[in-house]
């Protein structure tokens, strides 16, 4: 007795219907195996420079805010970003607008370039109102090398000469305990008895 096939498979001898062909170009294109270079990275490094100045640099200042994010080219591939990043840091003018002397975003973003490597990359800063307490902790991140100490202004009103002057005891206490720099910043204060316009 033979013994019988399920229903579900077809007989032996049956051949299977002719499907027709897709030629559909999105297909073949995902059939390809992907590209392991982009095409940006053959091109040859002073050509990649020059693309980068293009996309990179910009005719006005970059102000930085917590919503400042790096460009979407750094997220394209390591080699790209590692040969852009430079270029972005270096080349454009960054300004950061302090107020109150709260400094915690400049503070950070300086922290942000040390990871980077640009450790002596400046930022520009714009010194609106006055608070001596957030002075002095804008200080200690100058004098443990966190931030550069302010450089000079264009325009220098009193606000900004403080902050200057304070900035200058931090940076010539570096190698000194904080308790002396902050010493020293009392005795600045008295000098500049009007700066805290509590």
């Amino acid at each position: 007795m033979a013994s019988k096939r399920p229903p579900d498979h077809p007989p032996e001898n049956d051949k299977p219907s002719k499907q027709p062909k897709i030629r559909d170009a999105a297909l073949t294109a995902s059939a390809r195996p992907p590209s392991t270079t982009s095409r940006l990275l053959r091109l040859p490094p002073e050509l990649r420079t020059a693309i980068y100045e293009y996309v990179l640099l910009e005719n006005a200042e970059i102000t930085v805010t917590n919503q400042l994010k790096p460009p979407g080219l750094f997220a394209v591939c390591c080699q790209i970003r590692t040969e852009a990043i430079g270029i972005y840091y270096t080349s454009n003018k960054f300004w950061c607008n302090i107020r109150n002397c709260n400094a915690r975003l400049h503070v950070a973003y300086h922290k942000h370039l040390n990871r980077l490597g640009y450790r002596r990359q400046k930022v520009a800063v714009r010194v609106v109102g006055a608070n001596w307490s957030n002075l002095v902790t804008w200080c200690h991140a100058v004098w443990a090398h966190v931030t550069p100490e302010l450089g000079e202004f264009e325009d220098r009103d009193e606000e900004e000469a403080v902050v200057h002057g304070a900035h200058n005891i931090a940076r010539r206490h570096r190698g000194l305990s904080w308790q002396e720099c902050e010493d020293a910043l009392k005795s600045f204060r008295y000098v500049v008895a009007t700066f805290d316009k509590r």
